[in-house]
């Protein structure tokens, strides 16, 4: 039976570390800073011309495609 972290599978190979840097304090400040900075609003919508209030971050530029930015503000959009 495969391990579980915070009630997710672990899963073989590289996904395992994504996994885990997902569940770090150092992501959950780096998140909750830039949705403080960005004022809960939805980047995307905002291009757009509407309000949307989100609370999902993800990253510019994938963590596959650019490990080192994982923890980068200017990567980071809510």
């Amino acid at each position: 039976m495969a391990q579980r972290l915070i009630g997710m599978p672990l899963l073989s190979g590289q996904t395992d570390k994504y996994i885990r840097f997902y569940h770090t304090k150092a992501w959950h400040d780096a998140r909750q800073a830039t949705l403080i900075q960005q004022h809960y609003l939805c980047q995307d919508c905002l291009r757009e011309g509407k309000i949307t209030v989100a609370k999902t971050v993800h990253h510019i530029i994938p963590l596959r495609d650019a490990w080192d930015k994982r923890l980068d503000q200017d990567n980071l959009e809510v």
